[in-house]
């Protein structure tokens, strides 16, 4: 896996340096002192909503492994693979609308982009709850049988699943919208209701 990440960052690396090459994009290197304070002031905000975030999401398996079995974890592991990869997925849309989203709020623009921007995570949302019965049998599909006992920890994952999404857009909007103060305080208000109630309920049940 290590091996495939460095393999896939190199060439990224390398077809980024080429398009630079031929023209398609050009690079220009300027300094502007104003321009990197302010994106120092504002990205730092978004760095440790980043950190919370990481802590939140990953707290999870580390605590059932610490307070609870092998199998628990094993399956939880599993679930949470499938339900993190559909996540990315599912921000990667987001990501993509972001720049003209920007834009949109900026000019006060009821855009596409701002529309779809605003429906994707709705409609994923009602998709997975809709579909959570079918969904949570995933596992099993593409593991086997040995995964039967996870279709519980699949169903309330793919239901925490659709409001991880919303929040993700949510995000992406406030700091379109100049506010992402508010994002590390939120992030870390939710990492540590998580983990405190990880550390009450993974012994009990």
């Amino acid at each position: 896996v290590v091996g495939a990440t460095v393999a896939a960052s190199l060439l990224l690396v390398a077809w980024r340096m080429y398009v630079i090459h031929v023209g398609v994009f050009r690079l220009r290197l300027e300094f502007e002192k104003e321009a990197l304070v302010t994106l120092w002031r504002r990205g730092r905000r978004v760095g440790l909503a980043s950190i919370f975030g990481i802590v939140s999401n990953r707290s999870d398996t580390v605590l059932l492994r610490a307070l609870s079995g092998a199998t628990e974890t094993g399956l939880y592991g599993v679930c949470f693979r499938l339900v993190n990869g559909a996540l990315t997925v599912a921000g990667a849309a987001g990501y993509a609308l972001f720049p003209n989203v920007t834009r949109s709020l900026q000019m006060k623009s009821n855009s596409r982009s701002l529309r779809l921007f605003v429906a994707l995570p709705v409609l994923l949302g009602a998709l997975l709850v809709v579909g959570v019965g079918l969904l949570s049998h995933l596992p099993v599909w593409i593991f086997g049988d040995a995964y039967t006992l996870s279709r519980p920890i699949m169903t309330v994952l793919l239901v925490a699943l659709s409001l991880q999404i919303s929040s993700q857009y949510v995000a992406k909007g406030l700091i379109a919208l100049g506010h992402e103060r508010v994002l590390a305080p939120a992030q870390a208000l939710a990492a540590t209701t998580n983990v405190t109630l990880n550390l009450f309920l993974i012994p009990r049940y």
